[in-house]
């Protein structure tokens, strides 16, 4: 019997957290081999599907680091786990010891794109700025300078992930851009490293539409940092006149709700409907042409390949390889717009709108078949081979 503990600092939050459920259910098919754990800092059940709570046993752990390095010694005292997959997060500068101590082995599952935390950091430190007119003008004349050009951001971020990967066993990236990029920055020997692409993977949609309603989706958080939703309101305002027959749904929520209303009121957005937080979003992909990511920072997007499972054809900023592993080829399997132009992000979206239906209808075909190459049983098999590896021969 192999145990194996997932732990994420939130759960759930986003697309790794499925696909540790995907993960999950797949070992559970095999209950004499294989006993699985899920554990996290922030429980948000409201947030899990009925499917979700019925096959997963969640524990919650304290907040703050000391109270956490208890909770998690008792545990492995407790279970002695075979493998620990940390799911994103910060370091954990105590999880090495403790899980030599158990003789367990530790997998860090990067679920984003490489050193994403430079962006992110960026990110936090002009939101937090816009709280004040002195903060924002120490921003943009000082703090920004050091964070951006001087690289302060970029030695944050490596110091994280370097970190990240010198106390795992193994370091799990989405893409095989990614596995370049952290080989070159941590300057690791490419054929002699612990790095190991796992995609995510996608579930085939039975019974396909497509004969499409004119319908816009964005399916995800509302958050500023990242997924800039922002960004789609503005774009929309450019659209909203050329395309009077489409309509745009926001499906999520997130911190950034209020202000994205208030938002679509000052700009007069006419044929948009904010749907909140769905468990269930298949009706809005069996629906939907297309779908629009326009994120600052995004590790694989699973609303892409989901679009793609649907028939719905994707459109997004190329922000990262993962992104572009996706949609690749350009035009073939989804629309890749150079970041971070809403103009451009504007024609790119009409363009798509107005093909001729045949050739949306091609494009449908294609983008089912591009999310047709990750599929959920082949790469959860590689994670089982990966977790035997790992005990087997250390």
């Amino acid at each position: 019997m192999k145990k194996i503990c997932f732990y994420h600092p939130d759960f759930p939050g986003g697309g790794a957290e499925r696909i540790t459920f995907d993960i999950v259910k797949y070992l559970r098919k095999m209950p004499d081999e294989y006993q699985v754990h899920v554990v996290t800092q922030h429980l948000k059940p409201q947030f899990m599907s009925t499917e979700e709570s019925g096959i997963l046993d969640v524990v919650q752990l304290p907040e703050d680091l000391v109270s956490l390095e208890m909770s998690l010694e008792r545990l492995f005292n407790e279970h002695r786990f075979d493998v620990f997959v940390q799911v994103g997060g910060g370091c954990l500068p105590f999880l090495r010891r403790i899980a030599d101590i158990n003789g367990t082995k530790v997998v860090f599952a990067h679920h984003n794109e490489a050193l994403w935390e430079k962006k992110m950091i960026v990110n936090v430190k002009e939101e937090l700025s816009r709280t004040s007119a002195m903060k924002w003008l120490g921003w943009i004349l000082f703090r920004k300078f050091a964070y951006v050009v001087l690289g302060k951001a970029e030695r944050k971020a490596y110091r994280i992930c370097r970190a990240q990967y010198d106390y795992s066993d193994c370091y799990t990236v989405l893409c095989e851009g990614y596995r370049r990029g952290f080989v070159k920055w941590f300057h690791l020997n490419p054929d002699r490293n612990k790095i190991v692409v796992m995609h995510n993977p996608e579930y085939d949609v039975e019974d396909v539409n497509y004969d499409k309603k004119n319908t816009i989706i964005y399916v995800g958080r509302l958050s500023y940092p990242d997924k800039r939703v922002d960004r789609l309101l503005r774009i929309w305002k450019m659209v909203q006149d050329k395309l009077p027959e489409y309509d745009l749904k926001i499906i999520g929520d997130g911190r950034e709700r209020d202000r994205l209303h208030a938002l679509a009121r000052k700009l007069h957005l006419e044929r948009l409907s904010f749907e909140g937080f769905r468990t269930d979003v298949s009706e809005y992909y069996r629906e939907a042409s297309i779908s629009c990511l326009v994120s600052s920072v995004e590790g694989w997007g699973l609303c892409l390949t989901e679009s793609q499972a649907n028939g719905v054809i994707p459109v997004s900023f190329e922000t990262s390889a993962g992104v572009s592993e996706v949609l690749s080829p350009d035009g073939e399997n989804g629309f890749l717009v150079k970041p971070f132009s809403l103009r451009l992000f504007a024609r790119t979206l009409v363009s798509v709108a107005r093909l001729p239906e045949e050739e949306k209808l091609r494009l449908r075909h294609n983008v089912v078949r591009k999310s047709r190459q990750y599929p959920v049983e082949d790469i959860c098999e590689k994670w089982r081979l990966l977790f035997d590896s790992l005990v087997s021969n250390g």
